[in-house]
């Protein structure tokens, strides 16, 4: 059945219920458990809706497009200790009255080890159960007190870290940039994360500090060219690299200068000739002086990154990588 898309006003992946987190399979999943909701004939705003979000999110390339232009929620919060969460619900009461059972609602210092365990499995799931109540502050005291007891539990160390992702989040989201910007520095004084580094570059971009959110896209682009050299034939990770060159304009390249051609020392005329083309957009014809330069300078990271961008615009996606590679 063919269907006209329409222009989304939601985020795709609030349309089908799902985080930004999630991996070809539950897109899918999710898409078709809506469609058998919103029947076509009955529902057909919704259901062309929802078609739209799929298409977007299904394509590596429009997904790309559009995760580099959003702030990033942390992954879920989890525990081995609860495989079933957050499908299975959690009760506060019954966490309470087993920790108070085994002694452990006062302190855990006296008990046996056996008995501590218990006790830290049921303080995980307080934890959870926090943040699914978005009790973000009660969740990283829990969590906080667990380490404490147990300094291995890298799975309460990491909901700690999620928990102040969020925090931050949902500060950028009530637009209290400063706030946001705060714990993003702090986090990242931490732990580094492509997601973080772009949280704080939108943030950043909002504020208007130009020079810190240029450093921060820097950041970002570290971050995936470093996943990619793991996994170089995966479409996500390339697609994602390539649509934040594409939303910086160019101007994160590394190269030491921001795509105004007026800012390059220009030594011959293909040069100057390729430069001229990209300010006006001209990309084949920046294509055809750059690569005349490029034979010329085989080894100028000027040339060699802004071909890449104009093979970026003319969708020679693989010769764009090579040249940003030499680079």
């Amino acid at each position: 059945m063919e269907t006209e898309s329409v222009n989304l006003t939601r985020s795709p992946y609030e349309i089908l219920q799902i985080s930004p987190w999630s991996d070809e399979e539950v897109i899918k999943a999710k898409y078709f458990h809506l469609v058998k909701q919103y029947n076509p004939e009955y529902f057909p705003d919704e259901f062309i809706e929802i078609r739209t979000a799929y298409d977007i999110l299904k394509d590596p390339n429009t997904r790309a497009a559009t995760d580099v232009e959003m702030l990033i929620p942390p992954p879920a919060f989890h525990s081995p200790d609860y495989p079933d969460f957050p499908d299975k619900q959690l009760s506060l009461f019954k966490l309470n009255q087993e920790l108070k059972t085994l002694g452990a609602d006062e302190s855990l210092e006296n008990l046996s080890a056996q008995d501590r365990e218990q006790a830290l499995h049921v303080m995980r799931g307080i934890g959870l159960y926090y943040t699914d109540h978005d009790q973000l502050e009660e969740a990283k005291s829990i969590w906080n007190k667990i380490v404490q007891f147990d300094p291995d539990d890298a799975i309460s160390q990491q909901n700690i870290f999620y928990a102040e992702w969020l925090e931050g989040y949902h500060e950028a989201k009530k637009n209290q940039l400063e706030k946001a910007e705060k714990i993003f520095q702090d986090i990242l004084g931490k732990v580094q994360h492509g997601a973080l580094y772009q949280n704080l570059a939108l943030i950043l971009e909002r504020q208007g500090k130009k020079e810190e959110s240029t450093e921060a896209w820097n950041k970002v682009l570290d971050f995936y060219n470093q996943e990619l050299k793991k996994d170089p034939d995966n479409k996500q990770l390339k697609a994602y690299v390539l649509a934040i060159h594409k939303y910086t304009g160019g101007k994160f390249l590394h190269s030491g200068h921001e795509g105004d051609a007026s800012d390059y020392n220009t030594s011959g005329s293909a040069k100057e000739l390729g430069y001229a083309c990209i300010q006006k957009g001209n990309w084949r014809q920046a294509v055809d002086a750059l690569e005349r330069a490029l034979r010329e300078s085989p080894n100028d990271v000027d040339v060699l990154c802004q071909l890449g961008w104009a093979y970026l615009n003319t969708n020679l996606q693989n010769k764009a990588f090579q040249m940003w590679n030499s680079a």
